[in-house]
């Protein structure tokens, strides 16, 4: 929801976008393509008491801009599988914001994937995130540590790195919350569980694609 926040004692409303609808019922992707959630086959499969007509899995949980650019990056909060991933959104057109993308990984539709017995292991959901330009997002993933998505073009994100780690002596899946930026290039990523780790980006290696994660960086 866009809201204008001029006069803050009085925001009033500008735009709306509702993508846990029916497919049919989604506003074309920028390309003209259906805009088809990775979530949506799963979901009815996997979760039909949530799947409600059909629709996506899932529940919003952010939105940041990107500097630069008529962009936000939109995450779902969701640990049940189909886990939740993330959506690029054109907001050009505050009133009718619409979905560009999506970036999400096999993982998130792997349901039968085993993630450990002990019950602090977490199932893989996007979380918080930060843009570190115009081109370079970082985003928390529980379950999946740091990852960096290039969206130097929009309508196809890659991952440019990531950080993949266990807490708890490497017994128990990450709980990887946000990430900051600080002096010197360091990134902040703090865990739920297990403190903060302080990880510098050093560049995108330029060889090496796979699937939905795009380019590995270091």
């Amino acid at each position: 929801m866009i809201l204008d926040i001029k006069n803050k004692r009085n925001p009033t409303f500008v735009g709306q976008l509702n993508y846990l609808v029916p497919p049919e019922d989604r506003v074309p992707l920028a390309s003209g393509a259906p805009d088809v959630s990775p979530d949506d086959a799963k979901c009815t499969e996997m979760n039909p008491t949530k799947a409600t007509y059909g629709i996506a899995c899932g529940n919003t949980h952010s939105a940041k801009t990107v500097p630069g650019r008529n962009l936000l990056m939109v995450s779902d909060e969701y640990f049940s599988c189909p886990y939740g991933h993330v959506r690029i959104v054109d907001i050009k057109d505050e009133p009718r914001p619409r979905v560009i993308s999506h970036f999400w990984y096999p993982t998130q539709v792997d349901c039968g994937r085993y993630w450990g017995e002990d019950p602090r292991d977490t199932t893989p959901s996007a979380h918080l995130g930060t843009a570190k330009n115009s081109h370079l997002y970082w985003m928390a993933w529980y379950a999946y540590g740091l990852r960096g998505i290039d969206i130097s073009d929009p309508e196809n994100p890659v991952e440019a790195a990531h950080y993949l780690y266990r807490i708890l002596n490497n017994d128990v899946t990450a709980v990887t919350y946000d990430v900051a930026f600080g002096p010197h290039g360091y990134l902040y990523v703090t865990d739920n569980v297990s403190g903060i780790r302080v990880l510098k980006y050093t560049g995108q290696k330029s060889t090496g694609h796979h699937g939905h994660h795009g380019h590995h960086g270091k």
